[in-house]
């Protein structure tokens, strides 16, 4: 099997890469930041990302629709797995044209390119479709509103087999601004914990958040769309996360507040029963999960 990976130097693209290939597929991943060293920012982790993935990154703008379509027909893929987008909801509501151009705009380069090759596409949407309501789509920012679309997108290809809604994922190669990383740099240094209030998150490790995209990938009878959220559903206090994090460090946690930004929801949590079809259920445990990110920070901060 063929696989192109869009955002392949990206935190779940490059565990996804690294998985397709220890499962024997071949492998071309695509990113606009592919030939970038660190981009200047000790904590982007980008070397360790092209590395640990394994695979031939091209460098690239999906946003290009004819050079997209070059790839995939040099490539042949059987199945695109389309995880390129702005990923930060703080970076999409400071450029919102650059979000829904990227996050929006590439997932229709992917498409058409898909359509020319005959590849199905496996498309990584975001909890943020949910906004505060879990039952419907009611997304709240910029960056939630630009998912929303690209699902609409995909629902009328007819090409896309899986749309997949991770919740707050962390794991090794998380990015600096995610809250696993922040949580442990605050504490490590000392100082308070800066959590939103009444912030309540659905954690997710990486590594399950990667199995259900490669089971997303496995060949389908059905053409339909099928949907489904990525977690654990539980909803998780982030002061209860962070003190997950300070046990794990074996530091002392302090805390301070701020307000929650309107265009972050205030609590999700998935709903497993979206996507029975996929067979998936979360298997790392939350102590465990915690752990091993905390096991992998403490020697790559030692490097930064």
């Amino acid at each position: 099997m063929r696989a192109l990976v869009t955002g392949s130097v990206g935190f779940i693209g490059c565990h996804l890469c690294s998985r397709l290939v220890g499962d024997g597929w071949e492998v071309l991943g695509v990113d606009i930041r592919a030939e970038a060293q660190n981009n200047g920012n000790p904590h982007s982790f980008l070397a360790e990302r092209k590395t640990f993935a394994g695979v031939r990154h091209l460098a690239g703008d999906v946003r290009d629709s004819g050079w997209v379509r070059e790839v995939a027909e040099g490539h042949q893929p059987d199945v695109i797995f389309h995880l390129a987008a702005i990923a930060s909801v703080h970076d999409a509501e400071r450029d919102a044209q650059l979000c829904y151009d990227t996050n929006i705009g590439g997932t229709e380069s992917v498409l058409r390119a898909a359509s020319h090759v005959g590849a199905r596409v496996v498309f990584a949407s975001s909890s943020a479709v949910y906004g505060n309501d879990i039952g419907n789509l009611c997304p709240l920012g910029v960056y939630g509103k630009s998912k929303f679309e690209a699902e609409q997108l995909c629902s009328k290809s007819g090409l896309t087999s899986w749309v997949l809604r991770p919740f707050t994922v962390f794991g090794k190669f998380g990015r600096e601004d995610m809250a696993a990383w922040r949580f442990a740099s605050q504490i490590q240094n000392g100082e308070a914990v800066t959590l939103r209030q009444g912030s309540v998150r659905d954690m997710v490790d990486v590594r399950d958040t990667v199995r259900a995209f490669m089971l997303a990938g496995a060949p389908m009878q059905s053409a339909d769309l099928n949907v489904a959220d990525i977690g654990t559903g539980v909803g998780t206090d982030m002061g209860d996360f962070a003190g997950m994090i300070a046990d794990a460090l074996r530091l002392p946690l302090r805390v301070t507040t701020e307000k929650l930004p309107a265009f972050e929801a205030v609590s999700t949590r998935a709903d497993l029963r979206r996507g029975k079809g996929l067979s998936w259920a979360p298997e790392i445990p939350a102590g465990k999960a915690v752990a091993d990110f905390v096991e992998w920070y403490k020697e790559a901060s030692l490097r930064r």
